[in-house]
């Protein structure tokens, strides 16, 4: 059995191209369904409810934020760079400890992927140090408008 010609890359994007394939013939289903009641009642001339236009228009909590709903605050701002920082420091370290692995096999690999897993680390590094300093500046305006408050 010969293992020359790469199977599991060829695997990989029929999977993927599968996948592609079915989201996007579910979406071409889901969006003919939905012009097609649409069509039906504009032909029958009649308003629609809000419980069908909730049905055929939903609004998702990931758009929420388009509208203006909630706004970033400085605390939501200093949890997303600390969430960022844990997961690009980790991938960093993934990077190096996959460097090691790979080593085994392609030793050219070795600095390039450890060069890539310390920046990656340095830029975690970056987001969780920035997390904690805007954390100090938010206290510290708050204890300044608290000080100012009681002055008054």
């Amino acid at each position: 059995m010969g293992w020359n010609f790469p199977w599991m890359g060829v695997i990989f994007w029929l999977g993927v191209f599968t996948w592609f394939s079915v989201m996007a013939w579910t979406r071409f289903l889901r969006e003919r369904e939905r012009q097609q009641t649409l069509r039906a009642f504009a032909a029958s001339g009649q308003s629609m409810d809000p419980q069908t236009m909730e049905k055929l228009f939903p609004k998702h909590e990931f758009t929420a934020h388009l509208q203006g709903s909630q706004s970033a605050t400085p605390d939501s701002a200093a949890r997303g760079l600390l969430i960022g920082g844990i997961v690009t420091f980790s991938a960093g370290i993934g990077l190096l400890l996959g460097a090691q692995l790979i080593s085994n096999i392609a030793e050219e690999a070795l600095w390039g992927m450890s060069a890539a897993g310390v920046i990656a680390g340095c830029i975690g590094l970056g987001l969780v140090a920035s997390s904690f300093f805007l954390r100090r500046s938010i206290e510290r305006e708050k204890a300044r408008i608290a000080a100012d408050s009681d002055l008054r």
